[in-house]
């Protein structure tokens, strides 16, 4: 079924052992549970076919007593609500396109209503000049992606053959035929190479490479938004090529806006990274 099929068939069980937070000491080893309910959350999809969702087994009342071979077993069953399955994305696909377009009409309703309200008690009418807009905005953009698509997706697709090329040119191949850099050690304390861990190194290294090439458009593009030198000071010290003038400051705007453009970037994106851990939080929603 895992060949047929794929990962996403199977539920994943999370064990859920936070009760033993409260036993005074460490509750890691010879600390037994006495109750353990496994609660399955599922989709009724029909009146006699249930698709379950998700699967948690959570263990309470933990004691120390070895001797003792009892505990409690229970199953708890619990249908799931139409928000609760939008969040879970248990629907077909053809769902959230649906809801997609119809959130993103509602949000264009709202807009349309904003400007009507103005249009019509603003003492000079708001003319909408969504037309004459529309050129100065859409065709650029389509461009600028068009552009840097394809260096980046010739580098995506070199990187995915230097660490998974095997699954393009062999897909009949064992774990044992090792692939490029899968006969480097994935930690510098390893003596071997584990065949297990293999897919664990090339998923690192394959991140690790998408985040030097974030990294460098993060500086190209530093250099897009301030393409020239703006100081009188700067075109000066070009000009001349006194190196001894440029050492008198460390002070060059360009360097200094390009950095901070780079730096406000990095930090928005580690602010939008914490957003989609917390969007994976048990509690979220």
């Amino acid at each position: 079924m895992l060949s047929n099929e794929g990962l996403d068939t199977f539920i994943p069980v999370l064990v859920d052992r936070s009760a033993a937070d409260f036993i005074s000491g460490e509750c890691t080893r010879l600390c037994f549970p006495r109750a353990v309910d496994l609660e399955i959350k599922y989709y009724q999809q029909t009146r006699n076919v249930k698709r379950i969702i998700s699967a948690t087994l959570f263990l309470r009342d933990f004691d120390r007593d070895s001797t003792s071979t009892e505990y409690e077993f229970s199953v708890l069953f619990h249908p799931l609500n139409y928000l609760d399955l939008v969040i879970a994305f248990a629907f077909e696909e053809l769902t959230f396109v649906v809801l997609f377009i119809v959130v993103g009409a509602l949000t264009l309703l709202v807009s349309m209503t904003f400007w009507a309200v103005h249009r019509v008690f603003a003492r000079s009418p708001i003319p909408l000049r969504y037309l004459d807009f529309f050129p100065l905005v859409i065709p650029p953009a389509f461009v600028g992606i068009t552009l840097g698509l394809f260096p980046v997706a010739i580098v995506v697709g070199a990187l995915h053959l230097l660490i998974r090329g095997d699954q393009h040119f062999n897909p009949d191949a064992d774990i044992e035929d090792r692939w490029l850099m899968d006969s480097i050690y994935g930690h510098y304390i390893t003596a071997e190479v584990d065949t297990r861990l293999i897919p664990t190194y090339r998923r690192g290294r394959l991140g690790f490479g998408f985040l030097v090439m974030a990294c460098f458009l993060l500086v190209l593009s530093s250099y897009i938004f301030v393409p020239t030198l703006i100081s009188k000071r700067e075109r000066r010290i070009e000009e001349s090529n006194d190196v001894v003038l440029g050492r008198d400051s460390t002070w060059t705007p360009t360097m200094w806006k390009r950095s901070l453009h780079v730096l406000v970037s990095v930090m928005f994106a580690l602010f939008l990274t914490g957003i989609v851990e917390f969007s994976f939080w048990d509690n979220y929603g």
